[in-house]
């Protein structure tokens, strides 16, 4: 009976779980003998006397009310289904529990489709291949599976199978148990989300003991952001005081001391920890406690958040407000903000220094009460554009001054009505009464200076016209009086008097000289487009040279904007003085442009008789000629208005030459002529 006894509590256990510790497991063992007594056979062998434990266990727990009691209310049912008899035996428990009422689970052709009827969709085929397997090898089955009811709610179930085999192999009985095991899963996953949610935050919760050193009873993982782990606070190995900075800890021990004292129940506090690689983070810890009966405080809960980069970013909002606070105050340039009625509620330092005004004589009032009365009209405008969220255009306004001078601010101002941190618009100025006052005596002065140019041009067209007008009476009058005296002069004096008409035209050409000279740069013409082949074709068609001469024209000149009548004089003036100085007996003239990014840079070349590197700067000089003018009529004048000309524009001049060797003269002028 003892061996009997053992055997039942085994198999119920494993058909049972949880029943095992229960005080009417004896009894039920007991019922169970006594049914097991009544039909024992002792013919039967050893394995033929389990099977029937089995089934008896399996209809006992069926047919017995207490147990069906206890089987509901821990989530438990059993069945047996007897191929050998056709009968089948359910506990109701059994039967709801796979969404099936009792008839259903009568023995039938259909009584494995019903069995399987509710089986979640998902766990069907694995469940079948599970059974199929069992069946092949001749073994029990245990599986889990949901079973989805009519309603759309979800069971977990353990289903624990004994299949029973005759001696020649077939299957004869199937019992066993079914365990709703939907609160220990949910239990488990929600177990499981929670941790993992507490493991990914960044709040670490902590629960430490009042005592001396603050040992910590429990921590979450995620203290690992930190450096350390659970398991090195709750061994004891570190305890949370010894992680708090020093210049800290006696601050913290202060605020929990007087928190108790005054029976705070939650509070946060603020400081910094030391990570195990010694790190200092910022942290707030929001602390709740806990009492014993006797209401003494026995423990601290903390939710423990690394604020480190907030702190960073909050002092580097502090040190941004107060670099822009003293920029501000130390700024020459005013800052406004006036309401959306044009109340003034705020003007910078530099306004009462600039306007001599104190802060009460300005905020609260209307922000056009001081201006000039012919701006007003345009600030009116201006002020309606920006606070229907228009931008306007900047604009220079006269502001009263405390002692009545006027002074002239440039403004721009932008909407900020909806800043919460402003409401109003923000009006930056500054006072640019000294350039408004430079401009003015600009415009006078470019007014004079043009009135001067013109007169200068008066001038020299009177000095030419006065100048040339006796010349011309002169070589006049030698003409004629070479003519009265013809055949009575002799070689001497006729020479005397070609002479002397040479000298009068080599005037009237340096009085020429001066008056393009002092024009050079100053006369101002129509900027066209200028095809610099075609330029240069039409001046050397201009001038007669020999026939000897060759002409070397860059097929690929640029063609540039500019004034047609100075360009002209550049190149005609640079042509005319290689004609006139080469004397080689095959000479020739070179034309080439080069393009350098903003500038075209062109040369002027020849294989005349060159120039020594110490007169280079001085050719470019007025009236500075390297030959004697009996030797070579020039004026000294032509790379003189070229060098006016070219710089006037923004370009230079130079050449490059040695004596024997020829001369290439360049300029530069900028793409963009003005």
């Amino acid at each position: 009976m003892r061996h009997l006894h053992s055997l039942l509590s085994g198999h119920i256990t494993q058909f049972i779980p949880g029943l095992v510790n229960d005080p009417g497991l004896s009894a039920f063992i007991e019922a169970v003998n006594k049914v097991y007594m009544q039909s024992q056979d002792p013919a039967n062998n050893a394995t033929n006397q389990e099977v029937k434990i089995k089934q008896l266990v399996v209809s006992g727990i069926a047919e017995n009310p207490a147990i069906s009691d206890f089987q509901e209310h821990k989530g438990v049912g059993s069945f047996e289904i007897d191929l050998a008899k056709r009968k089948s035996v359910f506990s109701e428990n059994a039967a709801a529990m796979l969404g099936l009422n009792v008839e259903e689970t009568a023995f039938s052709e259909n009584l494995l489709l019903n069995l399987r009827k509710y089986v979640h969709a998902e766990d069907l085929q694995n469940l079948d291949q599970q059974w199929i397997r069992a069946m092949q090898l001749k073994k029990d089955l245990r599986s889990d599976f949901r079973v989805v009811y009519s309603d759309g709610k979800i069971t977990y179930l353990d289903w624990n199978v004994n299949n029973i085999f005759s001696e020649d192999g077939k299957l004869v009985c199937i019992t066993g148990t079914l365990h709703d095991m939907t609160d220990r899963i949910l239990n488990e996953r929600n177990s499981a989300t929670a941790r993992l949610i507490i493991e990914n935050s960044p709040t670490v919760l902590l629960r430490w003991r009042q005592e001396e050193g603050w040992p910590v009873e429990y921590i979450s993982e995620n203290v690992r952001q930190f450096g350390y782990t659970a398991d090195d606070f709750i061994s004891g190995q570190i305890r949370y005081d010894q992680i708090i900075y020093k210049d800290d800890l006696k601050r913290i021990n202060s605020e929990v001391q007087s928190h108790q004292e005054q029976g705070t129940r939650l509070y946060i506090q603020v400081y910094r920890i030391v990570t195990k690689t010694g790190e200092i983070r910022w942290v707030e810890d929001r602390t709740m406690v806990e009492d014993d009966a006797a209401g003494d405080v026995i423990y601290h809960q903390g939710l423990l958040t690394d604020i480190t980069d907030k702190i960073k970013a909050e002092n580097a909002l502090a040190e941004s407000e107060n670099r822009f606070r003293s920029v501000v105050q130390n700024s020459s340039d005013i800052t406004s903000i006036i309401s959306a009625k044009g109340i003034v509620t705020y003007k910078s330092p530099a306004f009462y220094r600039i306007f001599g005004y104190e802060p009460e004589m300005i905020l609260g009032k209307s922000v056009f009460q001081l201006i000039h009365p012919d701006d007003l009209p345009a600030v009116m405008d201006s002020f309606k554009e920006i606070a229907e969220g228009r931008k306007p255009a900047r604009l220079v306004v006269r502001y009263k001054h405390e002692n009545g001078d006027w002074i002239s601010l440039e403004v721009k101002a932008s909407n900020e009505l909806n800043n919460p941190a402003i409401n109003g618009i923000v009006i930056n100025s500054r006072d640019v009464t000294e350039r408004i006052n430079n401009q003015e005596q600009l415009v006078e002065y470019a007014a004079t200076l043009e009135k001067i140019n013109r007169e200068l041009d008066q001038f020299a067209y009177i000095i030419s016209h006065d100048l040339k007008a006796p010349l011309r009476a002169i070589s006049n009058l030698s003409v004629w009086i070479e003519e009265d005296l013809e055949g009575k002069l002799d070689d001497g004096s006729l020479k005397n008097f070609d002479l002397l008409r040479s000298r009068i035209k080599r005037m009237e050409s340096l009085i020429t000289g001066v008056l393009e000279y002092s024009r050079a740069g100053r006369i101002k013409s129509e900027l066209q487009p200028l095809n610099l082949n075609a330029l240069v074709r039409e001046i050397f068609e201009q001038i007669a040279f020999p026939e000897n001469f060759t002409i070397e024209i860059q097929e690929d000149l640029p063609t540039l904007a500019g004034e047609k009548i100075a360009i002209e004089q550049v190149f005609s003036n640079y042509i005319s003085n290689t004609l006139k100085y080469n004397k080689n007996e095959a000479p020739f003239i070179k034309i080439k442009a080069w393009d350098e990014g903003n500038f075209y840079r062109f040369s002027v070349s020849d294989n005349g008789p060159g120039i020594d590197p110490q007169f280079h700067n001085k050719i470019f000089e007025i009236f500075q000629t390297l030959n004697a003018r009996d030797q070579v009529e020039s004026t000294g004048v032509g790379l003189a208005i070229v060098k006016k000309i070219v710089e006037e524009k923004g370009g230079r001049v130079w050449v490059e030459s040695s004596p024997g060797e020829g001369a290439e003269f360049f300029f530069t002028l900028p793409k963009n002529l003005q």
